[in-house]
Order: C-alpha cells, then sequence, then structure tokens
C-alpha cells in the first residue's frame, strides 16, 4: 500500500471514531484528494462486463426511498413495539406494513436483528437488518477491516472477497433464518416483490442476503424483483461481488447523503484518487467495489427533496458523484432526509 493511501486510510478511521459523538456544527476533518487539474489529466476507462447494468429501469422515487428507509429503521426498535407499530415516528409513517419475523441474536458487543415485513397493499415483502449503532460495534468493524475469500454453500466464484467483518456477522448470526424465511414466504415472489434493505452495516448485511437469494435459486429473478435498496452502505466486497449482483438483481439503489463518510469506506484502490477496480495483488483491504446504482442525495445540504442525482448506472465508482467529494463527513451517515436515525425509533439498547 502506497503512503497516500495508508494517510487516507488514518484519517478516516479518526473521522469514524467520531462518528457516534459529533454533531453537524462540530469541526470535522478534511479529506485532502488531488487538484481538479490532476483529475482532469486522468483518462480512465474501466473494464466492465458487457451487459453490465443494462437491465436496471425502474425510476428512482425520492418518497419511495424515504419509505425504504424507514422500514431498514425497523430492526433497531423494541420487538413489541415493532410487531405492534408502535415504534415511534418510523411506525407511524409506515401504516400498512405488517411484521413477519422478528429475528434477534445477542453477540458479545451488539444485538444483531433482522425483520422480515410485508405491506399487502403495495405487494412487498422486505428483508431488512441492522446496522451500526455502539461504538463497540464500529471498533470491531474496524478491527475486522480487511477483505477475505467469499463463499457460501450456494455462492462459489473464484477470487470474490467480502468484508471479514460483515461475512463473519451474516454467516454467524443471519445466514441460517434468512434462508429459512426465504423458502417460507417464497410463495410470495409470483406476485410480490422482495426488497432486501439496510442501512450502514444493514446494507452490507442486506447485501450477503440477496446474494444467497438469487444464487441458492430459492428467489427467482423477475423483470424488478428482488430489489436491493441500502441507504450509508459501506463497500460490501471486491468488484467480483459487485459485479455479479450488477448482472443479476435487476433493481439495485444505493442511497448516499451528501457527504457521508461511511459509503467511503473501507477505501478503494486509488489511481490519482480515483476508484479503480482491483488489478493483481492489492492490499486485501483495498479490494472494495460498490454495486450500482448510487443516488446522490441533499447535495447541497439543504434537504431538499428535488436535490439528489442519479449516479452512472454502469460506473458504479462514478468520480461524478460522491466519490468526487474533498471533504467527508461522518455526522451525515446518522441524518438523511433529515431524518435523525437516533430519535426516529425507539431503540432496543
Amino acid at each position: 500500500m502506497n503512503k497516500k493511501t495508508m494517510a487516507i486510510y488514518i484519517f478516516m478511521i479518526i473521522q469514524l471514531l467520531q462518528l457516534f459523538n459529533c454533531t453537524p456544527n462540530q469541526p470535522i476533518i478534511s479529506l485532502a484528494k488531488s487538484s481538479n487539474n490532476l483529475r482532469k489529466t486522468l483518462d480512465f476507462l474501466p473494464d466492465f462486463l458487457p451487459n453490465l447494468g443494462k437491465n436496471q429501469e425502474v425510476q428512482f422515487n425520492y418518497e419511495d426511498s424515504r419509505n425504504i428507509y424507514l422500514i431498514a429503521q425497523l430492526p433497531y426498535g423494541i420487538e413489541g413495539e415493532i410487531r405492534n407499530m408502535t415504534c415511534g415516528l418510523v411506525c407511524e409513517n409506515i401504516r400498512g406494513v405488517q411484521v413477519l419475523e422478528f429475528i434477534r441474536n445477542k453477540t458479545d458487543s451488539a444485538k444483531t436483528t433482522s425483520v422480515v415485513s410485508i405491506s399487502y397493499e403495495k405487494k412487498e415483502v422486505y428483508f431488512s437488518f441492522k446496522g451500526t449503532h455502539t461504538t463497540a460495534q464500529l471498533i470491531e468493524e474496524l478491527i475486522h477491516n480487511s477483505y477475505q475469500p467469499y463463499e457460501t454453500e450456494f455462492y462459489k466464484e473464484e477470487n470474490a472477497k467480502v468484508m471479514l467483518f460483515f461475512q463473519q456477522v451474516y454467516k454467524d448470526y443471519f445466514q441460517k433464518e434468512i434462508i429459512a424465511n426465504l423458502e417460507k414466504y417464497s410463495h410470495y415472489q409470483d406476485e410480490y416483490k422482495f426488497i432486501f434493505n439496510g442501512y450502514s452495516l444493514g446494507g452490507a448485511l442486506a447485501s450477503l442476503a440477496i446474494l444467497d437469494a438469487v444464487s441458492s435459486g430459492i428467489i427467482r429473478v423477475r423483470e424488478n424483483s428482488p430489489v436491493l435498496f441500502t441507504h450509508g452502505c459501506p463497500r460490501v466486497g471486491n468488484a467480483i461481488i459487485s459485479d455479479y449482483l450488477n448482472e443479476r438483481i435487476p433493481v439495485m439503489f444505493r442511497v448516499v447523503n451528501s457527504n457521508d463518510l461511511v459509503p467511503h469506506i473501507p477505501p478503494c484502490n486509488l489511481e490519482l484518487m480515483r476508484c479503480v477496480k482491483e488489478k493483481g495483488s492489492y492490499s486485501s483491504f483495498l479490494a472494495g467495489w460498490h454495486t450500482r446504482q448510487e443516488v446522490w442525495i441533499n447535495i447541497q445540504g439543504t434537504q431538499d427533496p428535488t436535490d439528489y442525482k442519479v449516479c452512472d448506472n454502469e460506473n458504479t465508482e462514478d468520480p461524478k458523484c460522491s466519490d468526487s467529494l474533498y471533504i467527508l463527513n461522518p455526522s451525515q451517515h446518522q441524518n438523511y432526509y433529515n431524518l435523525d436515525h437516533t430519535s426516529i425509533i425507539n431503540f432496543d439498547e
């Protein structure tokens, strides 16, 4: 790893450690990138598969995205309140959604939870996953911050890598129950959309769950289902994982709020300050590559619902979207859609 990349990585860790203690008005650490002149000299054309992302025809809808973000908060709540839909602002805003399963496991550092819910009116089934909430869990993620080979009973691709912490949490605490619930509710799939969603770490777990869903054949791929919808999701795996999902999942949206830091960790491999796909034997934590399709919201910081950009559907590390930022702010991770993540639901600590 070169010195520039190491320096950027250290800056990111320092900013992440501020994440649960900072407010929008607190000073933040600037992440300096190279000059615009240097960026303009680069003529980079990534080697994508010919059909990458061409099957995405569903248009992004801001209100639908906000609704999915609220549904992604359900795993954070108190089980009784979630089942009765009395969990505060979240439950007040997603009327018509009913909980089918509340899956909770306890680890040494955090409670890991997923929720399966359904909207009979919209004909949608939701698989939602809890993300990072405690400082202890954040530190655990950092300690295990490397990409390692990844395979499951259903998925085996040479050189596929997933961040070690993500795969450990998913395989140890979710995979068995998720497979069981995919089979249990698969009878809905002919008429209902299956939407896998998560916020922060939850987005990474949702990505691994939808990978299981399609690679196992339990969920059939149709024109508009299954769907992967994440908010503030870090880089889950390398380009082999992301390309697999990009080719097979018909609808994918990866929402990034303003200059949220978390979608930019772990760092990608940089060449002249642009993310480039892994070539050869890069360090194991520089292998990360995002899935499509980035939607950059709240670009100007005004929380205007019209202030968003649907980014390049083929270059999933679009240098003209959030990857272009010079300053990253951990406080923006908790403020999607002007909704403070820490106050919109009654947390089960």
